[in-house]
């Protein structure tokens, strides 16, 4: 699906992010298939030997832009403060949606309740709605097995 490489940085004493990263930035993944672009930023925090999700932002971009995206999946372990009102996972949306009072409200801004979504999800929701070319035929069983381990660990901790 990309010639890109996902890496672990290390960003603090016990944490690391999985990203893109290129002379330094944070960059997005080129797509087989389609012009559009995949951003992950998946901060990870290491405690008592295994490995917590402490926040994700995964992003199906038009450019490079952060702001260019169409769709943005996106967990925090913590609310950053007390007055955060949002699902701590949830979905944006690049469209407008037409509520109760007939002004358009854009869904980028709303925060739309998921629950933790598996980076492989992402992945198969790009390969088989936006027609991302796999660069493995058995890419169904491969994500499959990968969302079975993501669930399995999921409810160790």
């Amino acid at each position: 699906m990309t010639d890109g490489r996902l890496a672990a940085l290390v960003t603090g004493e016990d944490e690391f992010t999985l990203t893109r990263s290129v002379s330094g930035e944070w960059v997005p993944f080129e797509l087989h298939g389609i012009d559009h672009l995949l951003f992950i930023n998946h901060r990870v925090h290491i405690v008592e030997g295994h490995c917590e999700t402490q926040q994700y932002r995964y992003s199906i971009q038009r450019t490079s832009e952060r702001k260019s995206s169409l769709i943005r999946w996106e967990y925090l372990r913590n609310p950053p403060d007390e007055a955060y009102d949002y699902a701590l996972g949830h979905v944006h949306v690049e469209a407008n949606f037409l509520g109760a009072h007939d002004t358009p409200k854009p869904l980028r801004d709303m925060h739309i309740g998921t629950g933790r979504v598996a980076l492989e999800h992402v992945l198969w929701h790009l390969i088989s709605d936006w027609g991302v070319e796999s660069k493995a035929d058995d890419w169904k069983s491969i994500l499959s097995g990968s969302v079975e381990g993501f669930e399995g660990r999921r409810r160790a901790y």
